[in-house]
């Protein structure tokens, strides 16, 4: 597993002269993990790695211990999304949905 950083650039709400946005320099990073995109981390000091995605807690340790490795710090803690179940991910059709009181 490659763990990668690189800063995060955006684009600024204002526009050049000619039309095209301005690139800011965010003050974090983008971390990518084999080359895809897997969260964020601050350049602040004790800031936590922000995962999009889920990581098994064997892949998240190493994570971790890469990116602590990449920035000097002793050690990297990190925030995942919550798992959410299957049923709110991939709803039935909507022929499939119960009739209730408020269906008239």
């Amino acid at each position: 597993m490659e763990v990668t950083i690189e800063p995060h650039i955006g684009e600024s709400l204002r526009r050049n002269p000619d039309g095209s946005r301005k690139q800011v320099r965010l003050n974090q990073y983008v971390v990518r993990v084999d080359g895809v995109q897997a969260g964020y981390l601050g350049f602040e000091l004790g800031s936590k790695f922000l995962a999009i995605t889920q990581f098994s807690p064997i892949e998240l340790k190493e994570i971790e211990s890469q990116l602590a490795n990449l920035v000097g710090q002793s050690e990297v803690a990190s925030v995942m999304p919550p798992e959410v179940p299957d049923e709110i991910m991939n709803p039935k059709d909507s022929e499939d949905l119960g009739v209730d009181d408020f269906d008239a």
